[in-house]
């Protein structure tokens, strides 16, 4: 019997089920390093070709691109849970991955994208991206207390 793995039911091969999720704001910090080692090493191969071609690809689409706001970006949403407390539960390390690298705009979006995400409630998911986005703005220091709740308000 063949297993049944489905993002949208957060059913992923047990290989893949404590792995980490990387945003792709993570992904650019991780290959930045290398990339600038390659780039003053003037070498070209196909494997060079292949990090320069994923550090491009990370750094166009890498919205959030202050290592501290990642940092604490990412602990905010492994602590966020929904404030409405019957909802959801904690988030799954490919849903925060999914919703750093995509910004969905609003809730409908996000549950559009991430179909897993329609597990909370409209309201619950407008203020996570409304912290989340304000991680965007201001490079940090903004966002998600433990209990879900913006600071900010």
């Amino acid at each position: 019997m063949e297993d049944h793995q489905d993002s949208a039911e957060l059913n992923f091969d047990p290989v893949w089920q404590k792995a980490q999720c990387l945003n792709i704001c993570e992904v650019e910090q991780l290959l930045r390093q290398p990339y600038a080692r390659l780039v003053e090493s003037g070498r070209s191969s196909a494997k060079t070709q292949c990090l320069e071609q994923s550090y491009k690809h990370a750094l166009r689409f890498s919205k959030i691109t202050d290592p501290e706001a990642l940092t604490e970006l990412r602990a905010a949403l492994e602590d966020w849970e929904p404030p409405t407390a019957a909802q959801g539960g904690k988030l799954h390390s490919f849903e925060m991955a999914q919703l750093v690298s995509l910004l969905p705009e609003n809730a409908n979006v996000a549950k559009s994208l991430i179909p897993s995400m329609s597990r909370y409630s409209d309201n619950d998911l407008d203020q996570l991206l409304a912290d989340i986005t304000t991680y965007k703005s201001f490079g940090g220091g903004m966002g998600l207390e433990e209990d879900g709740q913006d600071e900010l308000m």
